[in-house]
């Protein structure tokens, strides 16, 4: 190896010595009790359920390198003086994640859904093949929920939750840009990544010895020297890395468009490597010989430590195409603001995964709907708010895909842990919808549910009653057209519009994501490692053959399904986009629905059914925000749902009666649902 490499290896020791070492806390400075969920087996018969498996089995989604997650600091805290920065895993809670518990799956103590996992890179020019931890989901984190009421909470599992999952992406990338824009704040950050790889080696190796050993006593001796000349030295190294991180890796522009996914690092980065080690061997200059002393003999040893050095700022620059994406997204008039406990996957998909094939597909991402609940999906023929697949492994696979899962379109190769996925399907299937928690919310007035059952009869049953089951024995839901349901247009046509290749023809959204997926599903189910991959997907979806997707509205017409009511009081906001904050408000008509409220707090009105929305009843978080939900634009309507049909013209008392009576509703059991005569779209 030359001596520009040896030097790039001393420029990232030296900065170790020249910024504190702090490693990150995960937990937050105020952690809250961490409470079970109520619906583990609530009905006769049911199988008990593996919270830790659901909450933290990894499924490969490699959001972001976690050696760079967990040395970012908070850059939007409040500066403590003589106080060390918070980080940014120390207010994860801030986007609505919940407290988790510590396991031999979440050894850090991770919020609820919050993983690491490893990835394989493969080799580009001038670098081997590498696995990176990264910082993952799992569903859990959406789909997980704690309602609080008089200092007591409940955790629902498997229900509609409040993570802000765009807020935690841009916030992340947020933190990153800020870093990379300021000296001091950068060599803190690079300082800590040193510190954390320096230690994972010595984890890894066990104690120090060799190399390792000589490597900590000569650091000892740099650290008795405080000569000027050696202080000048360490800044000066500092400061260029910083310069050079700035050269090469540029800002986003309002102007930046995603790129074509790939499985990274891509040949840009690797040159960008390439570069910054020619360019740290060249800048030592007079002083190598000065470096070249105080390493002695030991010059050898450093040139073998240097590819993990670079490893440090490979994981700096491996998510760049993602943070173009999110700049994108970030700019005025580019998506909707989803906030807590809404996301529209599909519109941020069309963007990430075509935005590079043809601008055209550049389309504001302006349909969120609410995190939809999970229990009984096993059972359903279809499934999304506009019933666009009946594949539960390819909707896990997209959402993995969606929240970083990497993937190679030659290849067909994939981070997505399938398996792990198809474990936290077979648990969510033990879920039951959650009873009504009397102890906390208070007991169902029984006279009142009474006469709720009896509007229920004759308002609710005849839409949110099952159709019938199919020829697969599923259960299919029945579905209306926009007309007929009222609701807001924006998600059921959105997903419709075509996909522009680049080649300028059209094609349909649902078969390029159905292509995609197939060809990733067929890769996995065939390896002959692993044969019972392939009998696991057989078993989970025999009911679902062949896997189908479909533009729901062009298709078939009859869009939005009535899901079955059991449970539906543990997942507010109410109606396909989160827009009636309780089941009051959904049976008022929409003139007299809440033109605003806020959203992300967790307080639960046991009245109204659903969140607390008045202020001065709202226990606000330390660091949390709400939002305020604005039900005046496009993708937010809270219009439709309404009429003599829907209950909303009932008077208040009869209203009151069909909430207390939606508190302890059951539907009926699955083997107890007729077939239908002939498959129903």
């Amino acid at each position: 190896m030359t001596s520009g490499r040896s030097s790039l290896g001393w420029i990232v020791g030296l900065l170790v010595l020249a910024t504190p070492h702090i490693l990150s806390v995960v937990r937050a400075a105020d952690p809250a009790p961490v409470p079970q969920g109520i619906n583990h087996g609530t009905r006769e018969g049911a199988v008990r359920f593996d919270a830790d498996l659901w909450h933290y089995s990894d499924q490969g989604s490699g959001f972001f390198p976690m050696s760079v997650v967990e040395a970012l600091e908070d850059v939007d805290a409040p500066v403590v003086p003589n106080e060390p920065p918070l980080m940014f895993l120390q207010t994860l809670d801030r986007f609505g994640l919940l407290p988790g518990t510590s396991s031999v799956r979440n050894p850090r103590g991770l919020p609820v859904g919050i993983v690491t996992n490893e990835i394989v890179i493969p080799g580009t020019k001038g670098m081997a093949e590498r696995k990176i931890e990264m910082f993952g989901f799992t569903c859990a984190a959406c789909h997980t929920s704690d309602l609080h009421f008089n200092g007591q909470v409940v955790r629902v599992d498997g229900a509609s939750g409040l993570l802000d999952v765009d807020a935690l992406g841009d916030g992340l990338g947020h933190a990153l840009e800020v870093t990379l824009s300021d000296r001091q704040r950068f060599q803190r950050f690079f300082g800590r990544m040193i510190d954390g790889h320096l230690k994972r080696r010595d984890n890894a190796q066990g104690p120090k010895e060799g190399w390792a050993l000589r490597w900590q006593v000569l650091r000892n001796r740099l650290k008795q020297k405080a000569a000027d000349e050696e202080a000048a030295i360490l800044h000066s190294l500092s400061d260029k890395v910083f310069d050079l991180i700035q050269t090469k890796l540029g800002k986003p522009s309002p102007e930046s468009t995603p790129a074509q996914p790939r499985l990274e690092f891509s040949a840009d980065n690797s040159d960008f490597i390439d570069e910054l080690r020619k360019n740290l061997g060249g800048f030592l200059g007079e002083n190598a010989e000065f470096i070249r002393k105080l390493f002695d003999k030991e010059l050898g040893q450093v040139d073998r430590f240097l590819e993990d050095h670079l490893e440090v700022v490979r994981h700096i620059v491996y998510r760049l195409d993602y943070m173009k994406a999110r700049h994108w997204l970030q700019q005025p008039g580019n998506r909707l603001r989803a906030g807590y406990g809404r996301a529209d996957d599909f519109g941020t998909a069309r963007v990430e995964l075509f935005g590079g094939l043809n601008p055209k597909n550049l389309r504001p991402v302006n349909a969120p709907v609410s995190v939809p609940p999970l229990w009984n999906v096993q059972h359903y023929a279809w499934i999304h708010w506009n019933s666009n697949t009946n594949s539960i492994i390819q909707r896990s696979m997209g959402e993995a895909i969606g929240v970083g899962a990497t993937f190679d379109l030659v290849t067909k190769q994939t981070s997505v842990n399938i398996w792990n996925q198809m474990q936290m399907e077979l648990e969510v299937h033990k879920l039951t919808p959650p009873a009504w928690p009397a102890k906390v919310f208070g007991a169902v007035d029984q006279m009142k549910a009474a006469s709720g059952a009896k509007l229920y009869q004759a308002h609710c049953e005849k839409c949110h009653s099952p159709l019938g089951r199919d020829g697969n024995g599923l259960i299919v839901h029945r579905t209306f057209t926009l007309e007929e349901a009222g609701t807001d247009r924006a998600d059921s046509e959105n997903f419709d519009q075509l996909v522009w290749l680049a080649n300028g023809n059209q094609t349909s959204f649902a078969g390029m994501i159905r292509d995609l997926l197939e060809d990733l599903q067929h890769q996995a189910k065939e390896d002959k490692n692993r044969p019972s991959m392939k009998t696991l997907m057989n078993t989970l979806e025999q009911q679902r053959l062949p896997v189908k997707w479909r533009d729901t509205g062009r298709d078939v017409g009859r869009v939005y399904p009535a899901r079955p009511l059991e449970g539906i009081w543990a997942t507010a906001p109410y109606l396909h986009n989160g827009s009636v904050p309780t089941l009051y408000h959904l049976l008022l008509p929409a003139r007299q629905r809440p033109v605003q409220f806020e959203v992300g707090q967790q307080d639960f009105d046991p009245v109204y059914v659903g969140f607390e929305i008045r202020p001065d009843r709202i226990r606000r978080h330390p660091r949390r925000q709400t939002y305020v939900l604005d039900t005046k634009i496009p993708g937010n309507l809270n219009i439709g749902h309404e009429g003599d049909d829907y209950g909303t013209n009932l008077s208040d008392e009869q209203r009151f009666d069909l909430i207390e009576y939606l508190k302890i509703h059951q539907d009926p059991m699955v083997d107890t649902v007729p077939a239908i005569v002939s498959p129903a779209k």
